[in-house]
C-alpha cells in the first residue's frame, strides 16, 4: 500500500469510525495537559481559542507521551541522581535525590510544553513556546553534568504544538507529533524529526496522530491510530516501510519489549486483541483476543522491564497479559473510583509494583504486581491538590509524586513527595517553584 493509499485509508477510518467508549478514556486524560497551556493562555487570551484547538484534538486522538519506551539509559557514575521538575512558573528545578534538596530553579521564557531526558542522562531537553501573532517552539538543553542550561534554540516547523515528544538512542535527535496551522489554512498532524542542535525539523509522516514507539535501535518507529493496522516507519531516511495489519479494529496502542525483539499493538473490537510484532522483520505474528470475565475497553498498554508480562488499564481494572503465551492472567481490581474516572499506570523498574492514579485526586493505587493484588490507597498530606505523573528511582525503590500545595492563606506552592515502594511510606515533601507539571529522572 502506498502513502497516498494510506492516508486516504486513515482519513476514511476517522470519519467513519464510531465512537467508542476509550475515546472516553482518552479524552479524560487529555485534561491533565490542558494546564500546560494555563499560563500561555493568560497571556495571550487573544489566540486562546486557536491554542486550545491545537492541544485539544490531538490528545483525543492519542493519548500523550510515554517516552520511557526508548533504549535504557547508559550508567554514568559522574552524574548524581536528578530529578527535574517543571512547574506553571516556566521554571525547571532539579532536585539532588541523594539528599532530596531542591537546586536553584533554572528559568525559560515562556510556557513548558515538555521536558524530556535523552536515553544516555547526558542531557535534559525543555521544549517551550511563546505567543505573539503565533506559537513559535523553542528546545533548550540542559546539561546534567553542569546543571547549566545552553542558549534556546528556535524550532523550524511549520506547524505549533508538539505533542508525544521522544529522544531517540544518541540524544541528537527529537520525534514529536506535531500539529498547527497548515498552509491551506486547515489544522493537521506530522510525525517529525527534530535535529536537537540545530532546530532543524523535516517530516517523517503526514496525518500521522496516535501513540507511537521507537526500536531500542533508534532505526524504527511504529505507530498506532490507523485503521487496521500500524505504520512501520524507517527513521534513518524518514520513510513508511510498510503498513502491518492488526485484527479487531483500529490500533489504538503500541509499545516495545525492553529486549526490542517485539512490538506489540492493541486494537478494539468488542474485546482488546493484543498482536506481536517482529521488529527484525517488521511482520506481525497470531494475534490475543484477551478474553477475561472482564471485558477491557482502553487500549492502553504498559511492558513491565522484565518483558514477561504487559498490562492493559481498563479503568477499575488491571489486566496482566502473559506475553510468553499471549494469556491474559486474572484482572486486578481498583479502587471504585476508577469506574468512572481515568487511571494511568506507571510500572517500577524492578517490575514488581505499580501505581494507578487519578489527575485529579490526591492519592495514587499502589499495586502488587507479583501477588496481583491492589493494596490499600496511599493518600498525600492533607492540603495537598492536583498530583502529576510521578517517576521512580532508576532502581524503584522510590517513587517521586509531584503536586500542589495550597497554603494556609491561600495561593498553591508545589512539592514532590518520595514514597517508599517496598512500605509505601510517604516521605517528606520536597518544595519546587510553583506548581508541577511533570518530572523526569536521570542517572
Amino acid at each position: 500500500m502506498d502513502q497516498t493509499s494510506l492516508h486516504a485509508l486513515f482519513d476514511s477510518a476517522v470519519a467513519d469510525r464510531p465512537q467508542t467508549p476509550q475515546l472516553v478514556a482518552n479524552s479524560i486524560r487529555a485534561g491533565r495537559r490542558l494546564r500546560t497551556h494555563r499560563r500561555v493562555q493568560a497571556a495571550a487570551a487573544s489566540t486562546c481559542a486557536v491554542v486550545l484547538i491545537a492541544v485539544i484534538i490531538p490528545l483525543v486522538l492519542g493519548r500523550l507521551g510515554d517516552v520511557g519506551r526508548l533504549a535504557p539509559r547508559t550508567a554514568r557514575s559522574t552524574v548524581p541522581p536528578t530529578a527535574y521538575v517543571w512547574t506553571g512558573t516556566n521554571a525547571v528545578t532539579p532536585i539532588r535525590l541523594g539528599t532530596n534538596t531542591a537546586l536553584k530553579p533554572i528559568r525559560f521564557r515562556g510556557g513548558i510544553s515538555n521536558v524530556v531526558a535523552a536515553p544516555d542522562g547526558k542531557a535534559v531537553y525543555v521544549f517551550t513556546m511563546t505567543i505573539s501573532s503565533s506559537v513559535t517552539d523553542y528546545v533548550t538543553r540542559i546539561d546534567t553534568l553542569t546543571g547549566q542550561a545552553a542558549s534556546p534554540i528556535r524550532l523550524t516547523g511549520g506547524l505549533q504544538q508538539l505533542a508525544q515528544v521522544q529522544i531517540a538512542v544518541g540524544g541528537n535527535v527529537g520525534y514529536s507529533i506535531e500539529y498547527g496551522l497548515l498552509p491551506n489554512r486547515k489544522y493537521g498532524t506530522e510525525l517529525v524529526q527534530i535535529n536537537l542542535s540545530t532546530g532543524v525539523e523535516h517530516r517523517v509522516i503526514a496525518s500521522g496522530t496516535g501513540p507511537y514507539a521507537i526500536s531500542p535501535n533508534g532505526r524504527t518507529a511504529y505507530q498506532a491510530g490507523y485503521a487496521q493496522g500500524v505504520a512501520c516507519v524507517d527513521l534513518l531516511n524518514g520513510r513508511m516501510l510498510r503498513f502491518i495489519q492488526v485484527s479487531g479494529g483500529t490500533a489504538g496502542d503500541v509499545a516495545i519489549a525492553p529486549n526490542g525483539r517485539t512490538a506489540y499493538a492493541t486494537s478494539f473490537n468488542h474485546g482488546i486483541w493484543v498482536t506481536p510484532i517482529d521488529t527484525r522483520t517488521n511482520m506481525a505474528s497470531l494475534p490475543s483476543d484477551i478474553l477475561t470475565a472482564v471485558r477491557p475497553f482502553a487500549e492502553q498498554i504498559a511492558i513491565a522491564a522484565d518483558g514477561k508480562t504487559g498490562y492493559l488499564s481498563d479503568q477499575q481494572y488491571v489486566i496482566p497479559i502473559s506475553l510468553g503465551t499471549g494469556r491474559a492472567l486474572k484482572p486486578i481490581r481498583l479502587a471504585a473510583q476508577f469506574s468512572t474516572l481515568a487511571g494511568h499506570l506507571e510500572i517500577s523498574p524492578n517490575s514488581r509494583i505499580g501505581y494507578d492514579l487519578v489527575l485529579t485526586s490526591r492519592w495514587l493505587q499502589p499495586v502488587d504486581l507479583v501477588s496481583g493484588t491492589a493494596l490499600p490507597k496511599l493518600f498525600l498530606p492533607p492540603g495537598s491538590g492536583e498530583i502529576a505523573l510521578p517517576a521512580f528511582a532508576a532502581n524503584g525503590a522510590v517513587l517521586y509524586v509531584p503536586a500542589e500545595s495550597h497554603r494556609p492563606g491561600g495561593g498553591s506552592v508545589g512539592e514532590v513527595f518520595p514514597v517508599q515502594t517496598a512500605t509505601q511510606k510517604l516521605g517528606k515533601g520536597i518544595k519546587v517553584s510553583g506548581v508541577p507539571e511533570g518530572i523526569v529522572i536521570v542517572s
